[in-house]
């Protein structure tokens, strides 16, 4: 998980070869990284703030410096109109939030290389890989999108794997966590009676005793605290009633 952006070219190429030898048939590698373009503005300020830090000071100094620089560009960027402003301020935000130990892995860890989606994919055909799909699967169709940008890019005729980095310009994608396998994949059609051979299973229960499945009545499910997720869809509460009164 996250290797790939952290290493020089010659690991990643390591990488992947270790994938194409350990893989058997019907394998699966798991190969998370940052992406393009959603990285592309981090990637500026991390530049800057790189020059930033004293390399040869300890942790303390360090981080007092860059924690300087990131109030001082945030005061300066308070005022700013437009969207590259609004968008820097939030990325500061997020820095200023992370432990320093994190922030240096992050934005400032000596190698942090994102690429692009189809340049990924490049890399991993050149040593007999081909994408399956992401881990996270709900990321992928482009049925979650609304129906307009759907529209605005059936005219395009991208393809597959070219539709996939059209979508991560259109969600400010910034990591993908992508499956390869050894073979290309024949077919795409999803098989929605595969579900039926799946187990299921949740870690959420009802705040309320029982759960009413009408339309508009929002009802809580809690886990592990802090998380907490509100559904108002009947058949969402359905299922989630269902599988809760089954748990574990």
């Amino acid at each position: 998980h996250g290797v790939y952006s952290w290493v020089p070219d010659e690991v990643k190429d390591r990488l992947m070869e270790l994938c194409r030898r350990t893989l058997r048939p019907a394998g699966v590698a798991y190969v998370s990284y940052n992406v393009m373009p959603g990285w592309g503005l981090l990637g500026g300020l991390r530049r800057v703030l790189l020059a930033e830090v004293p390399r040869n000071a300890d942790p303390e100094a360090q981080a007092e410096r860059i924690q300087q620089v990131l109030q001082g560009l945030a005061q300066g960027l308070a005022a700013q109109p437009g969207a590259y402003a609004a968008l820097a301020r939030e990325h500061i935000l997020e820095m200023r939030k992370k432990p320093y130990d994190l922030l240096l892995h992050d934005e400032l860890e000596l190698i942090n290389d994102p690429r692009t989606f189809l340049e990924f994919n490049a890399h991993a055909e050149r040593h007999g890989l081909h994408y399956l799909a992401e881990a996270h699967f709900a990321t992928m169709p482009f049925e979650h999108l609304p129906v307009e940008i759907r529209n605005a890019l059936t005219g395009l005729r991208l393809g597959f794997l070219r539709a996939q980095q059209f979508l991560d310009v259109l969600c400010q994608r910034w990591l993908r966590n992508s499956l390869l396998i050894k073979n290309p994949v024949s077919s795409r059609t999803l098989d929605f009676l595969a579900l039926r051979d799946a187990a299921f299973g949740l870690r959420l229960r009802a705040e309320e005793n029982t759960v009413n499945v009408a339309a508009g009545e929002t009802v809580r499910f809690l886990g592990r605290p802090p998380l907490a997720f509100t559904f108002e869809e009947p058949m969402h509460k359905a299922i989630l009633a269902v599988l809760a009164e089954a748990a574990p």
